[in-house]
């Protein structure tokens, strides 16, 4: 019985895996024949998945088992096939608007007010309309940097990288372990206009060099205590230590007023895994993120009395809602110390 099962966190999750291979082959058939295969997702009723298979395309409907009639399920998904097959074949088809869902039936619904509506379009904008300054926006272990701390390390970075030129249009790499540092130099490039692009200390050489020459990477803002030799000469490495700060002697910094980007303007550039080839960045603007910031603040209300758990890898590409949605509803981001995540026992991903 349906109405015995708790209500989904997403009933219905759309997964594209287009784009994934070359169009000839299926990006698993380096590991051999599928023979079965399923998603098995917490939280989800359906999870719609489609992919690229030797030039045709696979669909899969995955469901939890006694959630939905499986007749249900099952004409459903025929009518999909049917409908894409009819796309396929028949190019008037898109304009025709007898297959327009019209969801005006729906009774109106009171929307959340999202808690980032009365600051401006950038992915910033709401850690900069923090109202309070003095509290705790990260932990670290057995220390706590207020929003007002990290604030003012950001506006160090973004004014050493102002005097260098740097500002909307640029991109700028960080490099750095999960940390507060990390933290810093991310708002420090976002502060100062330009756009961020992850690079994981544990990367290999070539994946470094990939992605500079994809970004077009001329500046990179790297940890102390990362290994610095697999940075081309052509880039300009600024380290920053552990309390996020640049060493800066350039005579323009006392000058240098970082300039606001548009919203079209990219915000961070995420590189893909790059098991399927070449890893592919992702680039970002202010917008798009800040739609998908603001839907999930809608959906899912911070406030400064909540504290999250910063697991992601800021090469992941929602860890932007760690930093900039949790530090920007005024609650705090409790970083594991890299010691405790190469604990036995702790996984960390």
């Amino acid at each position: 019985d349906s109405a015995q099962l708790p209500g989904p966190s997403h009933p219905v999750v759309f997964t594209s895996g287009l784009g994934l291979s070359d169009g000839n082959d299926s990006p698993t058939a380096w590991l051999g024949s599928e023979v079965f295969g399923v998603s098995q997702t917490p939280q989800v009723l359906l999870d719609h998945i489609v992919r690229d298979d030797g030039g045709r395309l696979r669909i899969a409907w995955d469901t939890v088992d006694g959630a939905l009639d499986p007749h249900f399920v099952r004409s459903m998904a025929d009518a999909h096939t049917r409908l894409l097959g009819r796309l396929a074949e028949d190019d008037a088809a898109w304009t025709e608007r007898a297959l327009a869902h019209d969801p005006s039936f729906h009774p109106d619904q009171p929307v959340t007010v999202n808690a980032f509506e009365s600051t401006g379009p950038l992915l910033t904008d709401p850690f900069i309309a923090r109202a309070d300054d003095s509290s705790p926006a990260v932990f670290s272990g057995t220390t706590a940097y207020s929003a007002e701390s990290l604030r003012c390390r950001a506006a160090d970075i973004a004014r050493s990288l102002a005097a260098r030129g740097i500002g909307p249009g640029d991109t700028v790499a960080v490099s750095a372990e999960k940390s507060p540092a990390q933290i810093i130099a991310v708002l420090g490039v976002a502060a100062s206009g330009a756009a961020y692009v992850p690079v994981e200390p544990n990367w290999p050489a070539e994946r470094v060099a990939s992605v500079i020459r994809q970004a077009d990477i001329a500046h990179a803002l790297v940890a102390a205590d990362v290994d610095r030799s697999r940075w081309p000469a052509a880039v300009d490495v600024l380290a920053f230590d552990a309390a996020g700060k640049i060493d800066d002697d350039s005579p323009d910094l006392d000058r240098a007023v970082p300039r606001r980007p548009d919203p079209g303007d990219l915000a961070y550039v995420i590189f893909t895994s790059g098991s399927t080839g070449e890893p592919k960045g992702v680039a970002v603007e202010h917008r798009a993120v800040r739609t998908t910031l603001d839907d999930l603040m809608g959906r899912y209300p911070l406030t400064s009395d909540d504290r999250v758990l910063g697991l992601s890898a800021f090469s992941f590409d929602l860890s932007v809602f760690d930093i900039f949605s949790v530090l920007g509803a005024g609650g705090s981001l409790v970083l594991p110390t890299a010691r405790a995540c190469a604990t036995p026992g702790i996984g960390w991903t």
